[in-house]
Protein backbone atom coordinates (compact mmCIF):
# COMPACT_ATOMS: atom_id res chain seq x y z
CA UNK A 1 0.00 0.00 0.00
CA UNK A 2 1.55 3.18 -1.09
CA UNK A 3 2.26 6.19 1.46
CA UNK A 4 -1.09 8.64 1.56
CA UNK A 5 -0.66 11.01 4.70
CA UNK A 6 -1.27 14.12 3.17
CA UNK A 7 0.65 15.91 5.35
CA UNK A 8 3.45 14.22 5.07
CA UNK A 9 3.23 13.78 1.13
CA UNK A 10 2.91 17.72 1.25
CA UNK A 11 6.08 17.88 2.71
CA UNK A 12 8.13 15.47 0.43
CA UNK A 13 6.46 17.64 -2.85
CA UNK A 14 7.82 20.83 -1.64
CA UNK A 15 11.38 18.99 -0.49
CA UNK A 16 11.90 18.16 -3.90
CA UNK A 17 10.77 20.98 -6.17
CA UNK A 18 12.85 22.84 -3.43
CA UNK A 19 15.97 21.11 -4.19
CA UNK A 20 15.13 21.52 -8.39
CA UNK A 21 14.74 24.83 -7.74
CA UNK A 22 17.76 25.83 -5.23
CA UNK A 23 20.25 28.64 -6.35
CA UNK A 24 22.05 28.31 -3.34
CA UNK A 25 25.99 27.39 -4.46
CA UNK A 26 27.23 26.22 -1.18
CA UNK A 27 24.42 23.61 0.02
CA UNK A 28 23.38 22.09 -3.62
CA UNK A 29 27.67 21.21 -4.03
CA UNK A 30 26.66 19.06 -1.27
CA UNK A 31 24.33 17.03 -3.92
CA UNK A 32 21.94 16.04 -1.24
CA UNK A 33 19.43 13.70 -2.51
CA UNK A 34 16.61 14.98 -0.27
CA UNK A 35 16.34 17.39 3.00
CA UNK A 36 13.83 16.06 5.72
CA UNK A 37 12.84 18.96 7.57
CA UNK A 38 11.20 18.11 11.35
CA UNK A 39 9.54 21.35 13.24
CA UNK A 40 6.79 23.62 13.81
CA UNK A 41 5.42 26.54 12.10
CA UNK A 42 9.04 28.26 11.40
CA UNK A 43 9.83 25.61 8.86
CA UNK A 44 5.83 24.41 7.97
CA UNK A 45 5.60 25.43 4.29
CA UNK A 46 2.25 24.43 4.07
CA UNK A 47 1.64 21.15 5.38
CA UNK A 48 -0.99 23.06 8.77
CA UNK A 49 -3.20 24.00 6.19
CA UNK A 50 -3.97 20.66 5.08
CA UNK A 51 -5.20 20.15 8.41
CA UNK A 52 -6.74 23.47 9.34
CA UNK A 53 -7.94 24.86 6.22
CA UNK A 54 -9.03 28.38 8.02
CA UNK A 55 -6.10 29.10 9.58
CA UNK A 56 -5.10 33.03 9.37
CA UNK A 57 -1.70 31.53 7.35
CA UNK A 58 -3.81 30.21 4.85
CA UNK A 59 -4.53 33.14 3.50
CA UNK A 60 -3.97 36.60 2.90
CA UNK A 61 -1.72 38.51 3.71
CA UNK A 62 0.30 35.96 4.98
CA UNK A 63 2.24 35.20 1.94
CA UNK A 64 1.74 38.87 -0.07
CA UNK A 65 5.82 39.05 -0.80
CA UNK A 66 4.89 35.46 -2.97
CA UNK A 67 1.35 36.85 -3.92
CA UNK A 68 -0.18 33.74 -2.69
CA UNK A 69 -0.93 32.52 0.70
CA UNK A 70 0.95 29.48 0.87
CA UNK A 71 0.56 27.93 4.53
CA UNK A 72 3.51 29.57 5.81
CA UNK A 73 3.67 31.91 9.20
CA UNK A 74 5.40 34.58 7.47
CA UNK A 75 4.68 37.10 4.48
CA UNK A 76 7.21 34.82 2.05
CA UNK A 77 9.21 32.37 2.42
CA UNK A 78 10.92 30.96 5.60
CA UNK A 79 14.54 29.71 6.36
CA UNK A 80 14.15 25.70 4.84
CA UNK A 81 13.05 27.15 1.17
CA UNK A 82 16.28 28.68 1.48
CA UNK A 83 17.98 25.42 2.25
CA UNK A 84 16.98 23.70 -0.13
CA UNK A 85 9.47 19.13 5.33
CA UNK A 86 7.50 17.03 7.62
CA UNK A 87 7.16 20.67 9.89
CA UNK A 88 3.31 21.43 10.99
CA UNK A 89 2.36 24.68 12.67
CA UNK A 90 1.91 24.46 16.13
CA UNK A 91 4.06 21.43 16.39
CA UNK A 92 5.42 20.73 19.64
CA UNK A 93 8.52 18.80 20.71
CA UNK A 94 6.79 17.29 23.68
CA UNK A 95 4.30 14.42 22.96
CA UNK A 96 0.60 15.25 24.13
CA UNK A 97 1.36 12.92 26.59
CA UNK A 98 4.46 14.97 28.02
CA UNK A 99 2.51 18.39 28.12
CA UNK A 100 -0.30 17.23 30.25
CA UNK A 101 2.02 16.58 32.48
CA UNK A 102 2.22 20.25 33.22
CA UNK A 103 -1.36 20.81 32.32
CA UNK A 104 -0.92 21.40 29.01
CA UNK A 105 -2.71 21.46 25.89
CA UNK A 106 -1.57 21.84 22.33
CA UNK A 107 -4.08 24.19 21.11
CA UNK A 108 -3.06 24.33 17.28
CA UNK A 109 -2.04 20.68 16.19
CA UNK A 110 -1.48 16.77 18.15
CA UNK A 111 1.24 16.53 15.69
CA UNK A 112 4.39 16.31 17.84
CA UNK A 113 7.92 15.10 16.89
CA UNK A 114 7.19 11.95 17.51
CA UNK A 115 4.56 11.83 15.26
CA UNK A 116 6.61 13.31 12.96
CA UNK A 117 9.21 11.09 13.06
CA UNK A 118 6.60 7.90 13.02
CA UNK A 119 5.25 10.07 9.61
CA UNK A 120 9.13 9.71 8.49
CA UNK A 121 9.46 5.82 9.33
CA UNK A 122 5.79 4.98 7.03
CA UNK A 123 7.43 7.21 4.39
CA UNK A 124 10.74 4.84 4.19
CA UNK A 125 8.36 1.69 4.23
CA UNK A 126 6.36 3.06 1.33
CA UNK A 127 9.20 4.47 -1.13
CA UNK A 128 12.35 2.46 -0.29
CA UNK A 129 12.36 -0.56 -2.92
CA UNK A 130 14.73 -2.11 -0.91
CA UNK A 131 17.14 -1.80 3.31
CA UNK A 132 20.36 -1.20 0.66
CA UNK A 133 18.23 1.44 -1.68
CA UNK A 134 16.84 2.97 1.81
CA UNK A 135 20.03 3.31 3.25
CA UNK A 136 21.63 5.01 0.35
CA UNK A 137 19.06 7.62 0.30
CA UNK A 138 19.35 8.53 4.03
CA UNK A 139 22.96 8.48 3.97
CA UNK A 140 22.58 11.07 0.98
CA UNK A 141 20.18 13.01 2.84
CA UNK A 142 20.45 16.34 5.02
CA UNK A 143 18.08 15.73 8.52
CA UNK A 144 17.20 19.28 10.27
CA UNK A 145 15.71 18.50 13.08
CA UNK A 146 14.06 21.71 14.51
CA UNK A 147 13.47 24.81 15.16
CA UNK A 148 11.25 23.19 17.57
CA UNK A 149 10.58 23.95 21.09
CA UNK A 150 9.23 27.15 21.18
CA UNK A 151 5.87 26.26 21.35
CA UNK A 152 6.07 24.37 24.42
CA UNK A 153 7.48 27.19 26.26
CA UNK A 154 4.76 29.54 24.88
CA UNK A 155 2.28 27.21 26.15
CA UNK A 156 4.23 27.04 29.69
CA UNK A 157 4.20 30.95 29.54
CA UNK A 158 1.18 31.27 28.66
CA UNK A 159 -0.61 29.12 30.90
CA UNK A 160 -4.07 29.80 31.32
CA UNK A 161 -4.98 28.26 35.36
CA UNK A 162 -1.03 29.76 36.36
CA UNK A 163 1.42 31.17 33.79
CA UNK A 164 4.98 29.02 34.47
CA UNK A 165 7.42 31.73 35.36
CA UNK A 166 11.06 31.72 33.06
CA UNK A 167 12.64 30.14 36.34
CA UNK A 168 10.13 27.61 36.52
CA UNK A 169 10.77 26.80 32.81
CA UNK A 170 14.19 25.84 32.84
CA UNK A 171 13.84 23.91 36.38
CA UNK A 172 10.86 21.55 35.26
CA UNK A 173 10.45 21.69 31.53
CA UNK A 174 13.23 22.40 29.52
CA UNK A 175 15.02 19.27 30.23
CA UNK A 176 11.85 17.10 29.42
CA UNK A 177 12.08 19.36 26.14
CA UNK A 178 15.96 18.88 25.18
CA UNK A 179 15.17 15.19 26.22
CA UNK A 180 12.58 15.10 23.68
CA UNK A 181 14.53 16.59 20.67
CA UNK A 182 17.62 14.23 21.30
CA UNK A 183 15.44 11.23 21.58
CA UNK A 184 14.47 12.66 17.65
CA UNK A 185 18.35 12.77 17.44
CA UNK A 186 18.73 9.40 18.19
CA UNK A 187 15.92 7.71 16.39
CA UNK A 188 17.18 9.46 13.12
CA UNK A 189 20.56 8.03 13.85
CA UNK A 190 19.05 4.40 14.10
CA UNK A 191 17.59 4.92 11.29
CA UNK A 192 21.46 5.98 9.35
CA UNK A 193 21.32 9.60 9.15
CA UNK A 194 24.62 10.86 9.36
CA UNK A 195 24.50 14.47 8.51
CA UNK A 196 21.78 16.46 11.04
CA UNK A 197 21.43 20.18 11.80
CA UNK A 198 19.75 20.34 15.15
CA UNK A 199 18.51 24.31 15.00
CA UNK A 200 18.31 26.07 18.94
CA UNK A 201 15.24 28.67 19.74
CA UNK A 202 15.33 32.34 18.85
CA UNK A 203 14.93 34.77 21.63
CA UNK A 204 10.91 35.00 22.33
CA UNK A 205 11.19 37.61 24.65
CA UNK A 206 12.06 39.88 21.67
CA UNK A 207 8.68 39.18 19.93
CA UNK A 208 6.11 41.79 20.10
CA UNK A 209 3.62 38.91 20.90
CA UNK A 210 5.61 38.47 24.31
CA UNK A 211 6.26 41.72 24.88
CA UNK A 212 2.98 42.83 24.62
CA UNK A 213 1.54 39.41 26.68
CA UNK A 214 4.19 39.79 29.11
CA UNK A 215 4.24 43.70 29.78
CA UNK A 216 3.04 43.24 33.64
CA UNK A 217 4.83 40.44 34.12
CA UNK A 218 7.41 40.70 37.28
CA UNK A 219 9.69 39.13 34.82
CA UNK A 220 9.41 42.14 32.48
CA UNK A 221 12.99 43.30 33.03
CA UNK A 222 14.30 44.92 29.64
CA UNK A 223 17.85 44.08 27.96
CA UNK A 224 19.95 46.16 25.91
CA UNK A 225 17.96 45.51 22.91
CA UNK A 226 14.56 46.06 24.40
CA UNK A 227 13.60 42.41 25.03
CA UNK A 228 12.01 40.59 27.95
CA UNK A 229 15.55 39.58 29.78
CA UNK A 230 14.27 36.81 31.91
CA UNK A 231 12.08 35.12 29.45
CA UNK A 232 15.48 35.13 26.70
CA UNK A 233 17.75 33.55 29.87
CA UNK A 234 15.07 30.60 29.97
CA UNK A 235 15.43 30.11 26.02
CA UNK A 236 19.92 30.63 26.30
CA UNK A 237 19.57 27.96 28.94
CA UNK A 238 17.22 25.55 26.28
CA UNK A 239 20.37 26.09 24.14
CA UNK A 240 22.78 25.59 26.36
CA UNK A 241 21.80 22.33 27.71
CA UNK A 242 20.56 21.04 23.78
CA UNK A 243 24.38 22.14 22.86
CA UNK A 244 25.44 20.03 25.75
CA UNK A 245 23.57 17.40 24.74
CA UNK A 246 24.43 17.15 21.32
CA UNK A 247 28.00 17.17 22.22
CA UNK A 248 27.52 13.92 24.55
CA UNK A 249 25.56 12.07 21.42
CA UNK A 250 27.95 13.32 19.11
CA UNK A 251 30.81 11.90 21.22
CA UNK A 252 28.93 8.38 21.10
CA UNK A 253 28.17 8.09 17.27
CA UNK A 254 31.79 9.52 15.74
CA UNK A 255 30.56 8.47 12.47
CA UNK A 256 27.46 11.13 12.41
CA UNK A 257 27.68 14.61 11.53
CA UNK A 258 25.22 16.70 14.31
CA UNK A 259 25.72 20.30 14.21
CA UNK A 260 24.12 23.07 16.42
CA UNK A 261 22.64 25.57 14.00
CA UNK A 262 22.45 28.89 16.55
CA UNK A 263 19.64 30.99 15.64
CA UNK A 264 19.72 32.45 19.21
CA UNK A 265 23.19 34.06 18.08
CA UNK A 266 21.63 35.33 14.31
CA UNK A 267 18.86 36.89 15.43
CA UNK A 268 20.81 38.90 18.13
CA UNK A 269 23.22 40.14 15.39
CA UNK A 270 20.29 41.21 13.30
CA UNK A 271 19.33 43.18 16.27
CA UNK A 272 23.07 44.87 17.18
CA UNK A 273 23.43 45.33 12.87
CA UNK A 274 19.06 46.53 12.06
CA UNK A 275 20.44 49.80 10.42
CA UNK A 276 23.39 48.16 8.62
CA UNK A 277 21.37 45.14 7.30
CA UNK A 278 18.11 47.62 6.10
CA UNK A 279 16.17 46.11 9.42
CA UNK A 280 14.05 49.83 10.73
CA UNK A 281 11.96 47.73 12.84
CA UNK A 282 13.03 45.21 15.33
CA UNK A 283 10.53 44.94 17.91
CA UNK A 284 7.56 46.35 15.99
CA UNK A 285 5.03 43.74 13.95
CA UNK A 286 4.48 44.85 10.13
CA UNK A 287 1.05 43.31 10.65
CA UNK A 288 -1.02 43.54 13.18
CA UNK A 289 -3.22 46.11 15.53
CA UNK A 290 -2.96 48.27 18.01
CA UNK A 291 -0.33 50.31 16.76
CA UNK A 292 2.25 51.34 19.58
CA UNK A 293 5.57 49.97 19.88
CA UNK A 294 4.59 47.01 18.91
CA UNK A 295 1.88 46.91 16.88
CA UNK A 296 0.33 43.55 18.54
CA UNK A 297 -3.44 43.23 19.88
CA UNK A 298 -4.38 39.21 20.74
CA UNK A 299 -8.17 41.08 19.52
CA UNK A 300 -7.42 41.55 16.57
CA UNK A 301 -4.52 39.28 14.96
CA UNK A 302 -2.76 39.78 11.60
CA UNK A 303 -5.49 38.43 9.40
CA UNK A 304 -8.36 40.38 10.77
CA UNK A 305 -10.57 42.93 9.22
CA UNK A 306 -9.41 45.74 11.24
CA UNK A 307 -5.06 45.19 10.63
CA UNK A 308 -2.79 47.15 8.65
CA UNK A 309 -0.13 45.85 6.77
CA UNK A 310 3.36 47.97 6.81
CA UNK A 311 4.14 49.20 2.94
CA UNK A 312 7.34 47.13 3.03
CA UNK A 313 7.99 44.27 4.95
CA UNK A 314 11.88 43.68 4.25
CA UNK A 315 12.26 46.50 6.95
CA UNK A 316 10.41 44.49 9.44
CA UNK A 317 11.74 41.46 11.78
CA UNK A 318 8.53 40.26 12.88
CA UNK A 319 5.87 39.91 10.50
CA UNK A 320 2.73 38.87 12.62
CA UNK A 321 4.09 39.60 16.25
CA UNK A 322 5.03 36.08 16.47
CA UNK A 323 6.82 34.93 13.06
CA UNK A 324 9.37 36.24 11.03
CA UNK A 325 9.32 38.09 7.50
CA UNK A 326 10.52 36.61 4.86
CA UNK A 327 13.64 39.57 4.81
CA UNK A 328 14.56 37.89 8.59
CA UNK A 329 14.06 34.48 7.33
CA UNK A 330 16.70 35.12 4.48
CA UNK A 331 19.26 36.39 6.48
CA UNK A 332 18.52 33.88 8.88
CA UNK A 333 19.32 30.92 6.34
CA UNK A 334 22.35 32.62 4.30
CA UNK A 335 24.44 33.30 7.49
CA UNK A 336 23.26 29.62 8.96
CA UNK A 337 24.32 28.08 5.21
CA UNK A 338 27.43 29.69 4.94
CA UNK A 339 28.52 28.32 8.79
CA UNK A 340 27.19 24.96 8.42
CA UNK A 341 27.96 23.86 5.24
CA UNK A 342 31.89 23.56 5.24
CA UNK A 343 31.14 21.25 8.67
CA UNK A 344 28.74 18.74 7.01
CA UNK A 345 32.08 17.98 5.24
CA UNK A 346 29.54 16.73 1.99
CA UNK A 347 33.15 15.59 0.20
CA UNK A 348 33.75 12.90 2.33
CA UNK A 349 31.87 9.81 3.97
CA UNK A 350 31.71 10.26 7.62
CA UNK A 351 34.61 7.45 7.98
CA UNK A 352 36.64 10.29 6.11
CA UNK A 353 36.37 8.07 2.58
CA UNK A 354 35.02 10.26 -0.74
CA UNK A 355 31.65 9.82 -1.39
CA UNK A 356 30.19 8.34 -4.56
Amino acid sequence: MGFTNPLFTGSMFLLILGLASSCNAQLSACKFQAIFQFGDELSDTGNSIQEFSMARHARLPYGQTMNKATGRSSDGLLIIDYFLNFAVAGVTAMSAGELTKFNLLANWSSNSLDVQLKWFDEFLKATCSDKDACSKKIKSSLFVLGEIGSNDYNYAFSRQDKHMSPEEVKKTMVPVVVKAIIEGVQHLISRGAVRIVVPGIFPLGCSPYFQTSFKSSPNNAKDKYGCLKEYNDAIMYHNEQLQKAILKIKGSNPGVHILYGDLYATYIYVLENAQKLGFKETLKACCGSGGGPYNFDWSALCGDKSCTVCSNPNEYVSWDGQHMTQHMHKFISEVLITDLTPKLQCGSSPTGNKEL
